[in-house]
């Protein structure tokens, strides 16, 4: 067991994976690829059976990858099927597994705690914190306007309307999460894309001193990063556009491309939507300040 694990979340294309980077290459911190810790088949897999290979377990799909989940996370983070297998049999559960296989890789790299970034860890607030009471939570934010715009542009969405019900998924959801949890600014901290890029020194000091971690100066730096790439490459045989943008160094060009996007018809519906749904509040607040 390592110390209170750190979990980056927030909705697609906002820039969680380049704030995991960053955080990345502090010495303290470990991290890689998004594991979806939370969609582990457990059920299938925790069966007495399966944990010890001898059932089921290698050949479970996701979403018709001829590799298993845990297969596949082994190949990213460099475990052998040795030692994957022990780790699946000392876990009781997804949260045990996932807890077993960061503590253990921080562990090999030489640092004292992990971080764990994928995008729907925040809609899974409950079980982090039930899990890990200790655990510290950044909620990463981004104009919504660039969110759409950056997948409408990739094609991950279809429409407009399929956004603003992904987009209010997101935040209503840790909203009510945060409330019912009554979690204080000690446990859970928001940051914006836009204050990363523009702000990077003050908004990665805030980070640090609420994970309680020292300052270090490579984390405001990032100029660009291959590793990842090429790790998921090597087991998917395709990369995100994110992964293989942020093989640059850190610009300020992604903000604001909704202008030259974003059609005024989607945007006058996006605005709507949201204030329909009761949800004006939010999405002003994620708003970007900045203007290029």
């Amino acid at each position: 067991m390592t110390e209170a694990p750190i979990f980056i979340g927030g909705l697609y294309k906002s820039g969680t994976t380049l704030l995991r980077m960053m955080l990345s290459q502090h010495p303290s911190i470990a991290s890689g690829p998004e594991t979806n810790w939370f969609d582990l088949n457990w059920e299938e897999i925790g069966q007495p059976s399966n944990r010890d290979y001898k059932g089921r377990l290698w050949n479970l799909r996701r979403d018709g990858n001829p590799m298993t989940q845990i297969e596949q996370l082994s190949k990213i983070y460099g475990f052998n099927k040795n030692r994957i297998k022990e780790i699946t049999q000392m876990s009781s559960s997804r949260e045990d597994f996932i807890d077993n296989f960061m503590s253990e890789y921080t562990k090999r790299l030489g640092k004292r705690r992990w971080l764990e970034k994928t995008p729907a860890n925040i809609l899974c607030l409950k079980k982090i914190f039930s899990k890990w009471p200790e655990a510290k939570v950044i909620h990463v934010y981004r104009d919504p306007k660039d969110i759409y715009a950056s997948l409408k542009e990739e094609k991950i969405v279809n429409n407009v309307m399929e956004f603003v019900s992904l987009w209010s998924l997101f935040n209503d959801t840790p909203e009510k999460d945060k409330k019912c949890l009554k979690l204080s600014d000690t446990s859970l901290i928001e940051v914006h894309y836009e204050e990363i890029i523009f702000s990077t020194e003050i908004v990665m000091r805030k980070i640090l001193d609420f994970i309680g971690e020292k300052w270090v100066d490579t984390v405001a730096t990032f100029g660009g990063c291959e590793e990842d790439y090429h790790k998921v490459i090597s087991v998917y045989g395709k990369a995100s556009d994110t992964l293989d943008r942020l093989r640059n160094p850190l610009l300020k060009n992604r903000v604001g491309i909704w202008k030259k996007i974003i059609t005024d018809d989607e945007l006058d519906y996006m605005v709507k939507s949201v204030e329909t749904n009761g949800l004006k509040k939010l999405f002003v607040k994620a708003e970007s300040k900045y203007t290029l």
